[in-house]
């Protein structure tokens, strides 16, 4: 079992309901995934003036697992797809305040003095006397158990920055942005003390030394430095798209080039077919050789779809008429490079596809307001329509309704703003293709069912 694990089911006990007397003895363990969480339709109706239901907080306050899993990513996912950007900021603040009140103000500094105190208090308990054949348990340690809870709000300040983010993305919103921006940056200088070799490895040396399996020691795991550097470029990038400055495009673009490594793009462009189909027969005798094999593929992967992430949409925003890196990408993203970033709980592949594209109809949209050559008027209507409805795909009208409304009355803005321009000489106009005049309908009718489809169950 994990420190990580151990340390949670340890709280699991001591947070469950002590046994009757006569009563089989009661404990209770946390899982992989927690208790789940299911909205009504009175509670999408209220979603504005109750963007947390009481039943998600009595849920949520018998759960012990972790807090950046199932129940507060339910939560968030939610609001994404059925709320607003009022209701989820709401729930992001709810996160914050529910997980985050009790971390030091200055966390580098708290985290530097615990981490010292716990190597102290290893020490001091594997150099004591100890019963024979024993050795000190780690979270019967109280600078420990202290480190790990510090760790904890680490991770829990790393995942309200990325879900602040994808928020953000999803509502164009600059106050958002700035709020995931804020709390990434206080999480980039305390991070680098977990992962600096001087921590991770006494620690890992402790432990080998204690005949544990230093493959346990799972604390520090979520804070590799990729994860916060590549949170810190999608922020720069979404910065660079609403404020349209050449200081923070050329910031955005110097933290995406920084990013690259020479075989990044040779690698895309040779992935054909080759989807994460990485395996290993958990009997060969090979098994953890072959496993570790397939971990530094995946994270390979990762590394190189993100960057082709990152470029294609810098690519856009900056009005690029090239296709190919978002066509690169995009192709990633259908193989499965990068399926869900961060496990279970932040945004995922999905999300990417459907911002790419967006950002795709975005370009050929600003293009289509400075220009005035009826055939270049035409490419970028049809461009930006085409990727609207490619976004309009991935997004179902019944699981994410606010998604699809807010997509859709894009695509129905463009529809109704090339049906008021005026015949051109031959009394053509920019709606004459039939399959659009009936997509226009099909929304609009949609449009109209959405508010019975987001509100069932009733």
């Amino acid at each position: 079992m994990s420190a990580s694990s151990w340390f949670t089911l340890t709280l699991a006990l001591a947070a469950a309901e002590p046994a009757a007397p006569d009563s089989p003895e009661q404990t209770v363990m946390c899982i992989a995934h927690g208790p789940i969480w299911r909205a009504t339709g009175a509670d999408v109706r209220a979603i504005e003036a109750v963007p947390v239901p009481t039943h998600f907080m009595e849920l949520e306050r018998i759960t012990v697992c972790s807090p950046m899993g199932g129940m507060i990513a339910t939560l968030i996912g939610w609001h994404l797809a059925f709320g607003t950007e009022r209701s989820t900021s709401a729930a992001l603040t709810y996160f914050e305040d529910r997980h985050l009140g009790g971390l030091p103000a200055d966390l580098p500094a708290a985290l530097r003095r615990q981490s010292q105190a716990a190597l102290r208090d290893l020490q001091r308990e594997r150099t004591s006397a100890q019963p024979a054949g024993t050795e000190p348990a780690l979270w019967d340690i109280p600078s420990m158990v202290r480190l790990e809870e510090l760790v904890r709000g680490l991770d829990a300040l790393v995942y309200l920055a990325e879900s602040e983010l994808r928020a953000a993305e999803a509502f164009d919103s600059l106050p958002l942005l700035e709020s995931a921006e804020r709390h990434w940056v206080r999480a980039s200088q305390a991070a680098p003390l977990l992962t600096a070799p001087t921590v991770s490895q006494a620690f890992a040396r402790f432990l080998a030394q204690a005949d544990e399996d230093e493959d346990d020691f799972h604390m520090f795991d979520g804070f590799e430095p990729f994860r916060l550097e590549n949170l810190g470029t999608r922020i720069a990038i979404l910065r660079a798209h609403l404020t349209r400055t050449a200081d923070d495009f050329a910031r955005a673009e110097s933290l995406v080039n920084a990013a690259e490594r020479p075989d990044y793009r040779r690698l895309a462009e040779s992935a054909g077919g080759a989807s994460d189909t990485c395996a290993y027969d958990p009997g060969d005798a090979d098994r953890d050789a072959n496993a570790s094999a397939c971990d530094a593929q995946r994270d390979l992967r990762t590394r190189v779809a993100s960057w082709a992430v990152n470029r294609a949409l810098l690519d856009q925003i900056g009005g690029s008429d090239d296709e190919r890196n978002a066509n690169l990408a995009l192709d990633l993203l259908y193989l499965g490079w990068l399926p869900e970033r961060g496990g279970c709980c932040r945004w995922s592949a999905r999300d990417d596809i459907v911002r790419l594209r967006l950002m795709l109809a975005d370009r050929n949209r600003r293009r289509l307001e400075a220009e005035t050559d009826p055939e270049e008027i035409d490419g970028h209507w049809l461009g930006a329509v085409i990727e609207l409805r490619n976004a309009l795909e991935s997004v179902s009208p019944s699981d994410e309704p606010a998604r699809f409304r807010r997509i859709a009355q894009a695509w129905l803005r463009l529809w109704d703003w090339a049906a008021a321009l005026p015949a051109d000489a031959e009394g053509d106009r920019l709606t004459w293709r039939p399959e659009y005049q009936r997509y226009a309908v099909y929304l609009r009718r949609l449009l109209e069912d959405l508010p019975e489809i987001a509100t069932t169950p009733r």
